[in-house]
């Protein structure tokens, strides 16, 4: 199951990534990664 989940995420990730490859986009990706860490505390 846990293995499952990972790829999953990994396939997300790379399909979230692969439109905008530029420094802004990661950097958005960063930002809304962080608030949802937040968010979680």
């Amino acid at each position: 199951m846990a293995g499952q989940n990972r790829s999953q995420s990994q396939l997300s990730d790379s399909s979230i990534r692969a439109p905008d490859t530029t420094e802004s986009g990661s950097a958005r990706l960063g930002v809304a990664r962080d608030r949802a860490g937040r968010l979680r505390l």
